[in-house]
């Protein structure tokens, strides 16, 4: 059976006082959501990631992410 790591990337992240949702803010070069997904993909326990972001954000996260077979990007939903 697959383990498939869902990961929602679609907060606004407002409490955080960054103009950007706190998922993309960089620490040391390195967006929190990309730290999230690299460490999930290097756990071994993982078979496929999906993230989950404002659908306006699609196509710039793959761009962030890169291209990878075990990992999906996909618009949310307005509300959880």
């Amino acid at each position: 059976m697959a383990v498939v790591a869902l990961v929602p990337a679609a907060g606004r992240g407002v409490r955080l006082g960054e103009k950007l949702p706190k998922a993309f803010v960089e620490l040391g070069g390195c967006t929190m959501l990309a730290r999230a997904v690299d460490g999930l993909r290097k756990s071994g326990a993982i078979d496929r990631v999906v993230v989950i972001v404002p659908p306006e954000l699609v196509e710039s996260v793959v761009a962030d992410l890169g291209r990878a077979a075990d990992v999906d990007v996909v618009g949310g939903g307005a509300e959880r």
